[in-house]
């Protein structure tokens, strides 16, 4: 979180913050001393300044040239990955959600590395139990026989649990081989594709994106085929010509439009980077319009061969989708190529994502495909998983959190970073590797992020062993900053202030992502209310724990502990929390909180920002400040509280408890979220509850919906809802009928495929532990909800075998 820092100078109230700030570093050093380490420079982050001399090394970053946008990093699930992470599951579940919040938690500010790029083959591949394909029935054009559950059913369970801490996630497939009958080897084991089944492999490849959907697995991308120019009878490969891909590409892309998947992109070529001028070109040459770009591997040739293909096809996408290390390489030479080839270096030259290949196998780079030849010098994985159940990360892992980290969103739903341009100069320029990215906002008017990926590989300045750090200058819009950068990968966070934008003294509604609130009417109101002396901060922050107030009309009041967690979206609030930073420790250290709703009025928001600056003054101006926002709250702040619930509603318009016995006609909705904080409190699934109008145009699918009727409470289970956030809705649900000490009738709904926003009720589930029960009937029963008539009505239809939307 930025701090949002107030100072009171001759009766105005002012901002001074400077305009570009470096607070976040993340390293990893050469010698492991630090590994996808954090620091946070708050209360003293690196300033830019006006320019003085360079240093040995000197970054430029030019935020005028925008290149083009990151979608991400990561891996490919192969089956052995998925069965590896599946066992350890079964074994040990702490770890297993351990590795994949390490792996995949995208939260801003986690301790995590966010990767969000899956690949994951179709049918059998070099690391799968056995070879197989989704219809081995020969001959059987009509694909009668398809079965996409022929795929371990651990592979979805995992990528499902990946997406439940990853809502980013983008999942691209492709087949290793098509079906061996569709071959003139007869067999998924190397061979040619034969041209007269270019209309069935095209519908087969279609099958796959409606099996992947039915698992609630929507595909960002799809492949023709792994490495079409490598044939290898050991394991499933496959030759097809660039003439055949075009073919099969264009029959593809007629049949995703037509059946509701014309936002699935449509990858070619997925192969080595020595033929970036031969095949890929030819493949656009014959069908520019099925593909929407290609993808590069890192087995033959130079990183530099991708400006080939983009200088032939500029607007067409770059894509690097693999790459592996091997046991028992040197681990810093090791990211020295990774970060000079692929995360900078394919970046560099237009790729808008980079992966390595197997995500986990154990220490042995198994399993394997029996009798495959495949990375004879066993192959490394991201994550090495034991069959103890004990994990250990590889270098893989760290240059992709470190490059992770300075693209991933600033705000929940907010665009991934774009690459900007970058230079190098100085008299050590050689011993820098720099890519740059910025990171929009989802209001346009808040702190952009700028961030830089730097690698200092100056180990050997005298032709020796000398690791030797690099004092650089960073220039930016005309300001400067100065860095040491250790021999490593270091990633910073630069925040950068777009501009500073007046009040609007017609606006009732302060806009809670502006930070420039306080002006003259304002300043002058708060104080005239706030007086000298404060009767709140009397007896505050002398003892551990967690202390709320709310503000009301202009005034400090306490927030009763029993509603803890709770706050209304028209209110601000002002948090402090109080802790010591080590048992031992005799002083105590705050974290202070102001948190704004997203209707509360401008002179609500501008007294709570008032009075933090106020308190942080009354406490010797120890705290650390931390401004919170309704639906970006940071992880800090959600985890002092087991639940966090944000309702509808206000000081200024009167709110009702929403544990109280409700009026008859009381009709609430709310949306049920449970996350991981990891590295915060204890409270690692977290229950998040906010209110949202109860409009069935509220409802999207994944998440679970409790809708309040007063003496009924029922849940709604969308289609791609987790058990987790189900679990956490019966936990709300249940401590709702205990709070109020009345009769409540209570249901729980899962959704039946289909939708498109409402939720027909196809079966009822009496399930929920410890709530009354509606008496389950015989007969399968129909429901919908609908707000066509403008209000949300949940009518009992006909039985289950009619269709639920005519």
């Amino acid at each position: 979180m930025l701090l949002l820092c107030i100072t009171l100078i001759l009766s105005f109230v002012t901002f001074p913050i400077a305009s570009q700030q470096i607070y976040d570093i993340w390293a990893t050093t050469w010698d492991r001393a630090q590994l996808f380490t954090y620091t946070n420079l708050s209360p003293s982050p690196l300033n830019f300044v006006s320019p003085g001399a360079i240093g040995a090394a000197d970054i430029t970053v030019d935020d005028s040239t925008l290149l083009q946008n990151i979608d991400g990093f990561g891996a490919s699930l192969t089956d052995s990955s998925a069965l590896i992470l599946n066992n350890l599951k079964n074994q040990n579940p702490d770890n297993y959600w351990a590795v994949l919040n390490m792996l995949f938690d995208p939260t801003d500010g986690a301790d995590a590395a966010g990767l969000s790029y899956l690949r994951v083959p179709l049918g059998a591949s070099d690391f799968s139990a056995n070879t197989y394909s989704f219809d081995d029935v020969s001959d059987d054009t009509a694909l009668t026989n398809f079965n996409i559950n022929n795929a371990p059913s651990y592979l979805f369970s995992v990528i499902n649990d990946i997406q439940s801490i990853n809502s980013y996630l983008k999942v691209h497939i492709l087949p290793w081989s098509p079906p061996g009958w569709m071959k003139d080897s007869g067999t998924m084991n190397g061979g040619s594709f034969l041209s007269g089944y270019t209309t069935t492999y095209a519908n087969y490849l279609l099958k796959c994106l409606q099996g992947f959907q039915s698992h609630g697995i929507d595909v960002y991308a799809i492949g023709v085929q792994n490495e079409p120019e490598n044939s290898n009878d050991s394991y499933p490969t496959c030759l097809i010509t660039a003439i055949q891909e075009a073919q099969i590409g264009l029959v593809l892309r007629s049949l995703m439009d037509s059946n509701g998947f014309s936002g699935v992109r449509i990858i070619g070529y997925e192969h080595n980077w020595d033929d970036a001028a031969g095949y890929p070109v030819q493949l656009m040459q014959q069908a520019p319009s099925a593909f929407a770009g290609v993808s590069f591997h890192c087995y033959a040739g130079n990183v530099t061969e991708q400006d080939d293909f983009h200088n032939a096809f500029p607007d067409k996408e770059i894509y690097f989708t693999e790459c592996t290390g091997e046991y028992g390489s040197d681990w810093w030479s090791d990211i020295k190529w990774y970060i000079d080839n692929i995360f900078v270096g394919s970046v560099e030259h237009s790729s808008m994502n980079g992966l390595m290949w197997n995500l986990a196998l154990d220490g042995n780079g198994d399993p394997k495909l029996p009798g495959t030849t495949s990375c004879g010098t066993p192959c490394r994985p991201v994550v090495t998983v034991n069959s103890d159940g004990s994990y250990s990360y590889n270098q893989e892992f760290y240059v992709m959190a470190q490059a992770s980290k300075a693209i991933l969103p600033r705000d929940s739903g907010g665009p991934f970073g774009q690459s900007i341009g970058v230079s190098v100069g100085g008299t050590l320029n050689w011993a820098l590797r720099v890519t740059a990215f910025v990171t929009g906002r989802v209001n346009p008017t808040d702190w952009l992020r700028y961030s830089l990926l730097v690698m200092n590989w100056d180990d050997e300045p005298n032709g020796s062993w000398d690791p030797t750090p690099v004092q650089t200058t960073i220039e930016f819009r005309g300001m400067q900053a100065t860095y040491t950068f250790p021999v490593g990968v270091t990633t910073l966070w630069c925040a950068c202030l777009v501009n500073l934008h007046g009040p609007s003294h017609q606006l009732t509604k302060y806009d809670i992502k502006d930070s420039n609130i306080l002006r003259l009417r304002l300043e002058k109101r708060v104080r005239e209310h706030a007086g000298d002396g404060e009767v709140a901060w009397q007896r505050v922050g002398q003892q551990t724990g967690t202390q709320v107030w709310r503000i009301e009309q202009f005034a400090v009041k306490e927030w009763p502990q029993t509603r803890f967690g709770c706050f209304y979206d028209g209110d601000s609030y002002i948090v402090l929390h109080t802790y010591k930073k080590t048992p031992e420790a005799q002083e105590l250290s705050y974290d202070l909180h102001f948190w704004l709703g997203e209707d509360t009025t401008q002179d609500e928001a501008g007294t709570a920002a008032y009075k933090t600056v106020e308190l942080d003054d009354h406490l010797g101006g120890t705290p650390v400040q931390y401004r919170e926002v309704q639906s970006y709250e940071s992880p800090r702040f959600l985890s002092y509280f087991p639940r966090f619930v944000c309702l509808r509603g206000g000081v200024a318009t009167g709110f009702h408890h929403v544990s109280s016995p409700p009026p008859e006609n009381t009709r609430r909705l709310y949306q049920i979220s449970a996350i991981h904080l990891t590295g915060h409190s204890a409270h690692s699934s977290h229950l998040q509850v906010r209110e949202v109008a109860a409009e069935g145009s509220s409802l999207i699918q994944g998440h679970v919906y409790v809708l309040d009727l007063g003496s009924k409470i029922w849940q709604f289970n969308t289609r791609k809802s987790v058990g987790k956030e189900r679990y956490k809705a019966a936990e709300f649900v249940q401590s709702l009928v205990n709070e109020r000490h009345t009769q409540c009738a209570t249901a729980v709904y899962d959704e039946l495929w289909g939708g498109s926003g409402k939720v027909p009720i196809c079966s009822r589930i009496d399930s929920v532990p410890d709530i009354e029960r509606v008496e389950a009937k015989s007969e399968l029963a129909l429901f919908r909800l609908s707000d066509a008539t403008g209000t949300v009505v949940f009518n009992s239809l006909h039985a289950c075998t009619l269709n639920p939307f005519t």
